[in-house]
């Protein structure tokens, strides 16, 4: 299948890169906020390479998630204060601009939006300007497709939500869950309010269309 891709300034630096671990001849095509980073630390991918220099004998494997939850996911990753990244991340590693991290920090310190605005701009700022600015918000397709935007022969696709004990049956153990950043309540709040507004929702399905039929069409 070949995917006519738009607006993602750094495709190159996150195509086609995968973890192995050359005990288990398995290989980990990583997406961000896909249980990637839990995954990969648990069993022990610890080389890298790229998916063409694979040996032959080799398995590779890749998480999905629900394309709208692992954006909600995204943004609180990108923005909330917790332990890990003081301040919210956009503060530390992940190589954005000074005047975004401005324009982050300034709307996350100002009192006189609520959560529900703050989320509102964050998605007018992707959606005419930032567009896929950052790793966590990267369309699901860039990660499952190389650089000529066909999909990876030979990839072994796990939706998170409803095949997470197929994956596991083939890593031989329960995968832990946890996120350092997670917030429940706010992910909660902010998906109700995208399923109450539906001019909100649209602007997201617009941004991560690819992703949904994707999602949608997998079987």
């Amino acid at each position: 299948m070949n995917l006519e891709i738009e607006k993602i300034n750094f495709a190159a630096d996150t195509r086609e890169f995968i973890w192995i671990n050359d005990n288990l001849k398995l290989a980990f095509l990583c997406i961000p906020k896909v249980a990637s980073s839990g995954i990969r630390d648990q069993f022990q991918f610890k080389r890298t390479s790229t998916i063409d220099k694979l040996p032959k004998d080799y398995q590779v494997f890749t998480l999905i998630r629900e394309p709208i939850k692992r954006f909600v996911s995204a943004y609180i990753e990108v923005v909330q204060d917790c332990p890990s990244y003081p301040g919210g991340r956009f503060r530390h590693n992940l190589g954005i601009t000074s005047e975004k991290i401005n324009f982050l920090e300034n709307l996350m310190n100002d009192r006189s939006t609520n959560k529900y605005q703050k989320f509102d701009i964050y998605i007018e700022k992707m959606e005419k300007e930032w567009y896929f600015y950052e790793p966590h918000c990267v369309p699901q397709v860039i990660y499952l497709t190389d650089k000529n935007n066909n999909f990876h022969n030979n990839l072994k696709i796990f939706k998170l939500e409803t095949e997470i004990n197929e994956l596991e049956k083939i890593l031989n153990s329960k995968i832990n869950h946890g996120n350092k950043c997670e917030n429940n309540t706010l992910k909660n709040d902010l998906l109700n309010y995208i399923n109450t507004n539906q001019n909100v929702k649209q602007k997201i399905e617009k941004l991560y269309k690819l992703d949904i039929q994707f999602y949608n069409e997998y079987k």
